[in-house]
This record gives structure tokens, sequence and C-alpha cells, in this order.
């Protein structure tokens, strides 16, 4: 099983929220925008933690 961190970025503008979302990207999802866009995040193994990968 992988392992896998992210931070849910976020800020108030002009009283509404935003929400920061990444599109995975690469020729697979290339021409797929419908369901893909995610928060951003990225794997880490046993030796980081979680939130450093996170900040990464």
């Amino acid at each position: 099983m992988k392992n896998s961190a992210g931070l849910l970025m976020y800020r108030r503008h002009r009283g509404a929220l935003q929400v920061l979302l990444a599109h995975p990207g690469g020729p697979f999802w290339r021409a797929k925008d419908e369901g893909a866009w995610t928060l951003p995040k990225g794997e880490y193994d046993d030796l980081e933690h979680a939130l450093a990968a996170a900040q990464r």
C-alpha cells in the first residue's frame, strides 16, 4: 500500500471560499477534466513524516 499526504489550501476572497485543486496531468489525463481534479498531494515512504511530505 502506498501512502500519500496533502494539505487543504484555501483562502477567502471577497467573501467567497476558494480551494486549490490540481490536475494530475500527463498523457493519460490529457483530455480528461471531469472527475480528474484533486487536492495536491504526494507519496511518501516510512522514512518521511506525512506532514513533511505534504509540505513538500
